[in-house]
């Protein structure tokens, strides 16, 4: 069991959370890769030795959820959805230092201009990050991230915020 923990701590989760810096921030999404994670270990480290198997199925899976959760703490591990806001978070503080250089500045605030639907509204991929920063009410956060110390100690924060 411990060389399979080891196997999807190096392999699996950066596969997972490969690329999610860039991308929009859905509440739906990061629950779903959070599902999918739990499956993944329970899978790996295989049914706890003292559930009684008569019992329901749901109170059987958590049981088995409240030992992978004892092993996620138990190794240091943070759920998908908190390693891909780490993610994002550490790409803003990125964008924020990169020349502005006039491609650059056009690439990050481009735009599509087709339609949507009705009542869905339009995201950019830092529309979490700017709603963050005024419910905080911190100001542009392309100004506060030049500051990385300051930018790093929001991130709990920021995932708190996004996780409510």
């Amino acid at each position: 069991m411990r060389d399979g923990f080891r196997y999807f701590k190096a392999m699996v989760i950066p596969v997972a959370c490969f690329g999610a810096a860039h991308r929009k921030v859905y509440k739906q999404d990061l629950c779903k890769m959070d599902i999918v994670l739990r499956r993944l270990l329970r899978s790996i480290g295989g049914p706890p030795g003292d559930v009684d198997w008569t019992l329901p199925w749901h109170e059987i899976l958590h049981h088995w959820n409240e030992r992978v959760r004892f092993l996620t703490t138990r190794h240091g591990w943070k759920t998908w959805s908190v390693v891909c806001l780490g993610q994002y978070w550490k790409f803003a503080n990125y964008v924020s230092t990169l020349p502005r250089q006039p491609w650059i500045v056009r690439a990050l605030n481009w735009f599509p201009e087709h339609s949507r639907r009705v009542g869905r509204p339009a995201y950019s991929w830092d529309s979490k990050i700017q709603s963050f920063c005024r419910h905080k009410q911190i100001g542009n956060w392309r100004h506060c991230a030049h500051d990385t110390a300051f930018w790093m100690n929001q991130l709990e924060l920021f995932i708190s915020f996004i996780e409510i």
